[in-house]
């Protein structure tokens, strides 16, 4: 049998005439368990009930959920199709579309769970997209962030997004990087992070101007978290200054030697940030701005480890979560 026989079979044995229908049908008479879904059914969740944001599909993912199928490790109550149904009752496939290519490709009906989740509108349905970004999701920043929207309703590129969602938690933790310590794992959610970014629009588009005038040198090292924080910040609480400093790191022209602009294009050079990376480059910021704020020259930057963080002219001008 065909996969469009099997297709019209299900249907036909449902009692439904769309594809919305025979999804919400076969997780009613589920009742909570693994539903059987058809190879032809699965094909056309892929086709015509995916949500527009998804990741491509990787064969690799496909390939490892087949060899499950055809090695006999598939479990039905752990492999999950989850949709999102939206107020007119439509529905949009958020988790799955991996499990169900290898459906189509094993080629007969598997037993797997569905779920169907309540979503308020399309912002809600990327929202709980987005919450599925856990250590065993294959999903990777980039492509979260296009599926969230964020660029697009902020008109910034893509990288600044994405930087964006890396810095801001940064800025929450009073400017310290780790956000891995034992209370802090909230932080490290995609959605925590989105949502957390929503109220930095102004900060992140006038940055993405400024570093968009910088060569490409430059511009790989201001789109670094830690240093990206620090320009959120200052732009934020000293605006004015903040435009000056930072436009003039990103077109480095004409600087004196000890401009501390210049000093922090020169220590973006020559320091290594293997060790202590985002911090190194959240502290290097810092002190460049207090130099630019107070109107003193700056001859080196000294980066000490675990020196308090201390930002000039903001709530954090004597150091930590303000």
């Amino acid at each position: 049998m065909s996969i469009v026989e099997q297709s019209n079979l299900q249907l036909k044995k449902s009692g439904e005439t769309d594809l919305t229908g025979i999804v919400k049908n076969l997780a009613r008479k589920a009742g909570g368990g693994p539903a059987t879904v058809a190879p032809g059914i699965a094909k056309r969740i892929v086709e015509e009930l995916n949500f527009s944001g998804q990741r491509k599909v990787k064969k690799a993912r496909v390939a490892q959920n087949l060899a499950r199928l055809t090695g006999g490790t598939w479990e039905p109550h752990v492999s999950i199709l989850i949709f999102c149904e939206l107020p007119d009752g439509s529905l949009v496939l958020i988790n799955g579309q991996h499990r169900c290519c290898a459906i189509v490709e094993f080629g007969v009906p598997v037993q797997t769970k569905i779920d169907i989740i309540p979503a308020r509108d399309n912002d809600h349905v990327r929202s709980l997209y987005a919450k599925y970004d856990g250590q065993e999701s294959v999903r990777t920043q980039t492509e979260l962030v296009k599926a969230s929207g964020l660029a697009e309703a902020f008109e910034i590129k893509t990288r600044t997004a994405e930087m964006l969602i890396k810095a801001v938690p940064i800025i929450i933790n009073g400017m310290e990087p780790n956000t891995r310590l034992s209370g802090k794992e909230h932080l490290n959610q995609f959605s925590f992070r989105l949502e957390s970014a929503m109220p930095w629009e102004r900060e992140a588009q006038e940055f993405d101007e400024i570093v968009a005038t910088a060569d490409q040198h430059i511009r790989r090292y201001l789109l670094r978290a830690g240093t990206m924080a620090v320009a959120l910040y200052t732009l934020r609480h000293c605006r004015k200054e903040a435009l000056e400093f930072w436009s003039g790191v990103a077109l480095n022209d004409g600087l004196r030697k000890t401009d501390p602009r210049a000093r922090l294009i020169a220590d973006f050079a020559v320091r290594s940030l293997v060790s202590g990376a985002t911090r190194q480059s959240v502290q290097q910021s810092a002190l460049a701005w207090n130099a630019f704020f107070e109107g003193r020259e700056l001859k080196i930057i000294k980066c000490i480890e675990g020196a308090e963080i201390v930002i000039a002219g903001t709530p954090m001008r004597k150091g930590g979560a303000k």
